[in-house]
């Protein structure tokens, strides 16, 4: 199998015609960043309240809605990149939450 590199694509030769296979960049957020991200979400219950009517928080919605804090954020990272982001903050808060709970 070939593999060629562009700047932002990698297209491989294994089959007749080239396939096309994005490359992930991975840029990681200043401390700034990630509090105006977590702000942003807070602005949109639907994305962390999972308790609201699923009328208000169906997967259009929140696509929609991820989509706004990545414009909110000046397209610094993609709606889907803000959503692990969050994810990941979110779970590193949780154990925070946790350990401190343990040792009390």
């Amino acid at each position: 199998m070939k593999l060629l590199f562009t700047d932002n694509v990698c297209l491989k030769n294994s089959f007749p015609s080239s396939t096309i296979v994005e490359k992930k960049k991975r840029r990681s957020l200043s401390f700034d960043e990630e509090e105006m991200l977590i702000l942003e979400v807070q602005k949109r219950e639907p994305l962390w309240n999972f308790q609201l009517d699923v009328k208000y928080r169906n997967s259009k919605v929140v696509k929609q809605l991820w989509q706004e804090v990545s414009e909110a954020l000046n397209g610094s990272i993609s709606s889907e990149a803000a959503k692990t982001k969050f994810k990941s903050l979110h779970d590193i808060f949780r154990k925070i939450v946790q350990s401190e709970n343990k040792a009390s």
